[in-house]
């Protein structure tokens, strides 16, 4: 199994990790976790295509570009734990 681990320091937060595992040929993902291990708290996000995963694990988009996302995945209760720039 194949995994990808990626890792955002957001200013005045935790640190966030977004983990993607896919199959043993790494062509098909078999799940997506969005967590905060210092916050205790943690996400499933398998319902990310791999455009939005691409677009989320970029360290060149603005957290801000990604807002939309985490919008329509985790809902605005969820957004509270964010600030975006």
């Amino acid at each position: 199994m194949k995994k990808t681990h990626v890792g955002f320091n957001i200013p005045g937060q935790e640190n966030v990790y977004i983990e993607r595992f896919y199959n043993d040929e790494g062509t098909v993902a078999v799940n997506t976790i969005l967590s905060c291990p210092d916050a205790n708290w943690s996400y499933s996000m398998d319902i990310l295509s791999e455009e939005e995963f691409e677009l989320l694990t970029d360290r060149d988009v603005h957290q801000s570009d990604k807002e939309g996302i985490y919008i329509q995945h985790l809902g605005g209760e969820v957004i509270e734990y964010f600030t975006f720039y």
